[in-house]
């Protein structure tokens, strides 16, 4: 493993890689950072912040901040979904976390233009109906920033402040910045920073079923539920893909069922249970979306995974 991480400063190929953090067994068994990036820095963690607010919304269901997986997305936006919408008025909290609202995405090629937009939570909600709430996978960076809108709305207070409060805090993970849009509203999907060993706690939690010395801090079920599939995507990845959770990613690693929170240019949490494992790896978040780039990341993650005694 010693040998994998260090190989890794002279591979150019990984010139947009930061750093690699490796824990077994609930500690942390080595940890190494690239390309001028130090320990102490925050990350952009992008698209693996929708696994960090699935957790969120697990949290909100337990203590009855919302009611539960069919809450009503519409009761929420009453001013932005018209009388006759009757396909909107189906949309669930369910359907935002496992991206099937059947709103029009606003990832990939609208993404842009969106998130530039005045009041890209009314945008998001306002868009196209393309098929039936349930029926359709569509990977959207815009249901999961419904789903924050929506907790920031129910969660009675800044929705930063609830996320330290129940989560952040209890992890002791600080330094925590989440970007807002021009309207004011947290990213849900994306924009938030975290350093690469307060990112690989979030996995350590997770396998431990979501207690953290000795708190239970995200409800055991929502553990169990938010990494089973849910809907079998079927999309592109460096890793063979199982399906998809509560704004989680299921993969197979050399045959090692793993569950995984993805971010653009290269952020990747994951979780082998079956080896009591958590990898957290970050890169260059400006880096964009390059194939090659998470091809041969894909090859430095297998190559530590696989020296993990």
């Amino acid at each position: 493993m010693e040998h994998a991480l260090k190989a890794a400063e002279k591979n150019p190929k990984l010139k947009n890689l930061y750093g690699a953090v490796v824990m077994k067994n609930g500690s942390v068994i080595a940890e190494k950072y690239y390309n001028g990036w130090e320990r102490e820095e925050p990350v952009n963690i992008k698209s693996a912040a929708k696994s960090i607010l699935s957790a969120l919304i697990g949290i909100a269901i337990k203590d009855g901040t919302l009611s539960g997986l069919d809450f009503p997305v519409a009761s929420a936006f009453p001013q932005f979904i018209g009388k006759e919408e009757k396909l909107k008025k189906m949309i669930t909290l369910k359907h935002l976390l496992t991206m099937t609202s059947g709103l029009e995405s606003m990832s990939k090629k609208n993404f842009y233009g969106w998130s530039q937009s005045i009041d890209p939570l009314k945008d998001a909600i306002k868009a196209k109906m393309l098929y039936s709430p349930g029926s359709k996978y569509s990977y959207s960076t815009s249901d999961s920033h419904i789903l924050a809108g929506l907790l920031a709305q129910y969660c009675g207070k800044d929705l930063l402040d609830y996320a330290k409060e129940k989560l952040f805090t209890p992890l002791e993970i600080e330094c925590v910045k989440w970007e807002k849009s021009r309207t004011g509203q947290y990213w849900g999907g994306s924009n938030l920073y975290l350093k690469a060993y307060d990112l690989a706690k979030i996995g350590q939690l997770f396998l431990n079923g979501g207690r953290w010395k000795g708190k239970q801090v995200v409800p055991p079920q929502w553990v169990v539920q938010s990494t089973l599939k849910q809907v079998a995507p079927k999309l592109w990845s460096p890793f063979p893909l199982e399906g998809y959770g509560y704004l989680w990613w299921l993969i197979s690693i050399d045959g090692k069922h793993a569950f995984a929170a993805w971010g653009h240019g290269g952020q990747y949490l994951i979780v082998i249970p079956a080896k009591k494992i958590v990898l957290a790896v970050v890169s260059d978040w400006n880096a964009g979306y390059s194939k090659p780039y998470y091809y041969e990341l894909a090859v430095f993650i297998k190559s530590i995974l696989k020296n993990v005694q």
